[in-house]
């Protein structure tokens, strides 16, 4: 029993001074942690007041084994008591992740319907910036990325109920459905029927994947080919598939902060007649981190494009390219300045946003 104790004693005594052997030598730091903002810097030493404020924060942000332990703590949260280290991500059936911050749960239960007066707000605001926009000879189109728990609300937690059967865009869609001059595509059927067969959204990132970024882009380029002929649509058949690891895992790797043991593939589509070329946006990843970005194809018959986007328009991008002899891509908040397409004057002017961001709508979408 002595043994015990003083074996249990020594192994106390060893976590009790870890961390300051580690600070102190080096070993254990080589561990990535994402901690998604600046770590604190170590303050100029001195005699002043906010030195032991700031030498606090430095060392809680430095001490031994600290990304370590935080990783560990996280993994072992997730795997074991199926709890998020991130209240903002909900973990759903088979895994399944969903971003749920405060008024994303209230978006993912429909709990805030619009109301009437919301609803006309919604459409004087597109009937007026599409009228605005014919005033300078440029077609408008809205373009709505459905959130992951529309599409897959079958690996929701039983705990979260709908607490109405219509989601905002639902009631969204059936509104404007009156109002055939307004440009809103909702790809959300399609997506549905789509996932049947081949998944359409990733399971541990906010985003759809390639295939349902591939039938988002179907929708909209039938849309705008009522207007424009010459934008016809590729098939599938235009491409080649190559299946390889998911990159985007940003409810896992940027809101868990956890970085191991969660891999999915995604089917890759490979162009097979590449026309489009970058000619500005120069960035470590041109499709995810440029605010803007643009493309050019050698062809003066094609039309111009100006295309406001989040984070959803990535994956698109690579897709619309080919339609245009110039895509200009911002990637910005709504509202949104007029001046880029003043100074771009394109015959197409696309706005795509999430379907979580759709109360934005009901405020001025463009500063004139």
């Amino acid at each position: 029993m002595k043994n015990k104790n003083n074996l249990l004693i020594i192994i106390f005594g060893i976590i009790l001074v870890s961390p300051s052997i580690s600070l102190l030598f080096g070993f254990g730091n080589n561990v990535y942690l994402n901690d998604n903002r600046p770590l604190a810097s170590i303050p100029k030493i001195g005699i002043y007041k906010e030195f032991p404020v700031l030498f606090a924060n430095y060392f809680n942000d430095h001490f031994g084994l600290r990304n370590l332990s935080i990783v560990t703590s996280r993994w072992l949260k997730f795997n074991f008591f199926k709890v998020s280290p991130n209240k903002s991500v909900t973990i759903g059936k088979n895994d399944w992740l969903f971003f749920t911050s405060d008024i994303q749960y209230v978006d993912s239960v429909n709990a805030q319907p619009f109301k009437q007066n919301d609803l006309e707000q919604i459409k004087n605001n597109f009937l007026n910036i599409q009228n605005k926009f014919k005033n300078k000879g440029i077609k408008f189109y809205f373009l709505v990325a459905p959130n992951k728990q529309s599409i897959y609300p079958e690996y929701l937690p039983d705990y979260m109920k709908k607490i109405n059967p219509d989601s905002r865009l639902d009631q969204l869609t059936s509104y404007l459905a009156e109002f055939k001059e307004i440009n809103f595509i909702n790809p959300k059927k399609e997506l549905e029927e789509v996932k049947k067969t081949s998944p359409v959204y990733l399971k541990y990132d906010t985003h759809w994947n390639n295939m349902g970024a591939f039938v988002a882009y179907q929708k909209l380029g039938k849309k705008i080919n009522q207007d424009f002929p010459i934008i016809k649509t590729k098939s599938q058949d235009d491409y080649n598939f190559v299946e390889k690891e998911a990159i985007n895992k940003d409810l896992v790797e940027v809101q868990m902060g956890i970085t191991e043991g969660f891999k999915e593939t995604e089917m890759v589509f490979e162009n097979k007649n590449v026309k489009s070329k970058i000619v500005e946006g120069d960035c470590p990843d041109v499709y995810k981190t440029c605010g803007i970005l643009i493309k050019e194809i050698n062809n003066p018959k094609l039309p111009k494009l100006v295309m406001f986007r989040d984070s959803f328009g990535n994956k698109l991008i690579p897709f619309i390219s080919e339609h245009f002899r110039r895509s200009y891509y911002y990637w910005g908040s709504i509202p949104f300045s007029y001046s880029i397409v003043e100074k771009e004057k394109p015959d197409i002017v696309i706005m795509e946003l999430t379907e979580r961001e759709l109360w934005r709508i009901k405020d001025e979408l463009f500063v004139f």
